[in-house]
């Protein structure tokens, strides 16, 4: 980053970096997410003159290129924090990254889950289990419930939920999470 792009992405790095510092980040997350910036920094002239296309445009060429869909989202939630940063600081008037998440938009389970799931959530919370405990658990019955929308609450048996469950490519503490284990 010796051009003139590269001095003002060092500067906008710098601060970002001292942002994060200040917010207390891990400095192992500090320093990941500032290499993932300087990866997208070599395609950019001007940290501040980056729009959204431009944004879309790196990602696919870099997935184009055979990256993973893991090393894309990784670097996708930098640019976003950076941008997200940014415009809040009043470093830029618009956000570039505003749209490049992929989190899907909530969808509603099937209207027969939704008294059982929030009944369930009650009850999680009334056996004193963690908000976070709750909120992954009921996230897992809310994924089952639009998985099945064929299904009623009272009609799913054992084997529907472990041949779910055996269906899915998920880190073994992310299925000991599940709720019906």
């Amino acid at each position: 980053m010796s051009t003139p792009g590269g001095r003002r992405w060092r500067d906008a790095l710098a601060l970002w970096e001292e942002h994060q510092r200040h917010r207390q980040l891990s400095p192992g997350t500090i320093a990941k997410r500032l290499e993932q910036m300087r990866r997208f920094a070599t395609a950019e002239a001007d940290p501040w003159a980056v729009r959204y296309e431009d944004i879309v445009h790196w990602l696919r060429l870099k997935r184009e290129a055979g990256w993973a869909e893991g090393t894309e989202r990784v670097h996708r939630a930098a640019i976003t924090a950076f941008y997200l940063w940014a415009f809040n600081h009043g470093h830029t008037p618009t956000n570039p990254a505003a749209f490049t998440s992929r989190r899907a938009a909530y969808q509603r389970p099937p209207e027969s889950w939704v008294q059982p799931i929030e009944n369930y959530r009650r009850y999680l919370r009334g056996v004193g289990r963690t908000e976070s405990t709750v909120d992954t658990r009921v996230n897992a019955l809310l994924r089952f419930a639009r998985e099945n929308p064929s299904l009623a609450p009272e009609q799913v048996r054992f084997d529907d939920l472990v041949s779910w469950l055996g269906g899915k490519r998920w880190a073994p503490e992310t299925r000991n999470e599940a709720p019906w284990v």
